[in-house]
């Protein structure tokens, strides 16, 4: 159904308008309805890019009943707070709860104490006969926005739920009617900002004192929004590692900030066309090994390790990366489409080398691949079956593997917490598998191309 069209609940329409009136820009963030605002196109682009979970696939087929989610930035707390919630619950009847818990956009590895941090409104929910609203804030953490989990005490019970994995346990005796899609785990988006989405409203009876046109705000970049969601839970990076890490090592171990600044450039070269090519990029090997032990970047590294799935390797996609607009210069293809493919860019503006290697499936593992053309030689990197999370790096919201310190641990072995300045990627990583020659000089040749 197109949400133009949509028929609402009196209770939504209510809150529609009570919004409206206060001039409070609510940003509808529910999946579901999001997904019905897209046309033809756009829903083909997450669908055969693979970038919607297989939840929310089996809810949009079932039409499964949310709290409808909204969004808020963090400036507009105090209207939340001082206006919506006294309109909603004094004069309307409306049950309120508001969730406060630490204030996770201000961590940081070196000031972790939860003293050290106010609680901070992370969720309100509204609901009145049935129905209900969820209202999750969006706090910027340097250069993204986070969203914090609800604490677990204090999680919302949800009436009638049949789906065991979805409920939060809690002693908490403030019932749900509805599941909710956000608070079950932190999360982290992209900066965006806001659109008006014109919408027909009407009643459940598609008639009455409730009809209007509003306008629905809604994400600029509704696509890139939902394709978030997937790999939207935040994890940090190993804060008592990091700590541990800082006070052991000299400054040449732990902080470079030139090339901080040349990894940051070239990450959101990245993060540009990841999102111009609707795909998920992820830090891995060295860079995933600093993010994970040391919250940054090794600063005696001589390049950014990056990857993404081989399901997104092709003719069409390379002639776009090579021909991109961001400032990396496609210096080497390594390998072929279905075995070992391999970007190897150059900065423009630093002269850095990045690696992007495509992840193929071999369950129950998965694998990129290393190349010494000299010998016509390639070789497997092994690594246990992960998905991806988002983090922070040098201040950017970034791909990681959520169980980082398994597949860290697959690379670099047992004493991965330690530096080791002398590296050879033919022999030093702990999960390189055999030797591989190409089969003739010919696919060697179509395997291994320097470009000008």
């Amino acid at each position: 159904m197109d949400v133009r069209q949509r028929v609402w609940t009196q209770q939504i329409l209510d809150f529609l308008e009570v919004t409206h009136d206060l001039q409070l820009r609510t940003v509808m963030i529910d999946p579901l309805v999001l997904y019905q605002t897209l046309d033809y196109r756009d829903k083909q682009i997450l669908l055969v890019n693979d970038l919607l979970s297989k939840s929310m696939l089996n809810d949009i087929v079932s039409n499964r009943e949310y709290c409808i989610a909204f969004g808020v930035f963090r400036d507009q707390i105090p209207v939340l707070k001082t206006k919506l919630g006294p309109k909603l619950r004094d004069d309307m009847s409306y049950k309120e709860i508001l969730i406060e818990g630490i204030d996770g956009s201000q961590r940081q590895y070196n000031n972790t104490s939860s003293d050290d941090l106010s609680d901070v409104l992370l969720h309100a929910f509204y609901t009145k006969d049935g129905e209900c609203v969820q209202i999750s804030v969006f706090h910027p953490r340097h250069q993204f926005l986070w969203m914090g989990a609800i604490p677990t005490p204090t999680a919302p019970a949800i009436l009638n739920n049949t789906d065991t994995n979805d409920t939060i346990d809690t002693d908490n005796s403030f019932p749900m009617p509805k599941d909710y899609h956000y608070g079950k785990h932190e999360m982290a988006f992209d900066m965006f900002t806001i659109d008006a989405y014109n919408t027909t409203t009407s009643g459940a009876g598609g008639s009455g004192t409730g009809d209007g046109i509003y306008d629905l705000w809604v994400p600029d970049d509704r696509v890139h929004y939902l394709a978030q969601l997937e790999t939207g839970q935040f994890v940090e990076c190993n804060y008592r590692v990091a700590r541990d890490y800082a006070a052991s090592y000299p400054a040449n171990l732990t902080d470079d900030q030139k090339m901080d600044q040349s990894v940051k450039d070239a990450l959101m070269s990245l993060k540009t066309m990841a999102r111009q090519l609707h795909i998920p990029i992820f830090i891995s090997s060295g860079t995933l090994l600093g993010w994970y032990r040391q919250c940054s970047v090794i600063p005696y590294t001589s390049d950014l390790d990056t990857a993404t799935w081989a399901r997104y390797a092709t003719d069409q996609a390379t002639d776009q990366w090579l021909h991109n607009k961001v400032g990396l210069r496609l210096t080497y293809i390594y390998g072929l489409l279905d075995n070992g493919y391999q970007y190897a860019f150059y900065t423009r503006r630093h002269n850095l080398r990045v690696d992007l290697f495509y992840m193929y499936e071999e369950w129950p593992n998965m694998t990129y691949t290393g190349h010494q053309p000299s010998k016509h030689m390639y070789f497997r990197y092994w690594y246990p079956w992960f998905r991806l999370c988002s983090a922070e790096l040098v201040g950017l919201k970034v791909l990681v593997p959520c169980t980082a310190e398994t597949v860290v641990r697959a690379e670099y072995g047992p004493e991965w917490y330690k530096p080791k300045t002398s590296w050879s990627y033919l022999s030093s990583a702990y999960n390189i598998g055999p030797y591989r020659y190409w089969s003739s000089d010919e696919e060697a040749l179509r395997a291994y191309k320097e470009l000008t």
